[in-house]
């Protein structure tokens, strides 16, 4: 006989997903499980815990790849100003500059 938690845990692994993109607070987990799961509070926190552990490796990965990306993006946007430093054309530098530095702070928030 499976567990209510084996029953659902698909479910649950998208929802903890969607709530952590989203910036939901573990209260706000909590009282999706207890609402939806006809579940009690310590079941809820059990429930939780065990999942935000299977979640460890995907969510490693993902600052692997967030990290990857913006090293990649830093490399990217060095050549840009490269190139338009061989150009001679201080309009277009200028340019690119701002823009640069307009990726360089979005990156810094990822």
């Amino acid at each position: 006989m499976t567990s209510k938690f084996e029953e659902n845990e698909q479910e649950l692994n998208a929802y903890i997903q969607e709530a952590d993109q989203e910036g939901l607070s573990s209260d706000e987990i909590l009282e999706y499980f207890t609402c939806c799961f006809e579940i009690s509070q310590a079941t809820a926190y059990r429930w939780l815990r065990k999942l935000r552990e299977s979640n460890v490796p995907i969510a490693k990965q993902l600052q692997k790849d967030t990290l990857e990306f913006k090293q990649d993006a830093n490399k990217l946007i060095g050549q840009a100003i490269n190139q338009l430093k061989d150009n001679n054309d201080p309009k277009a530098l200028l340019e690119g500059l701002l823009h640069s530095v307009k990726l360089k702070r979005e990156l810094s928030k990822l």
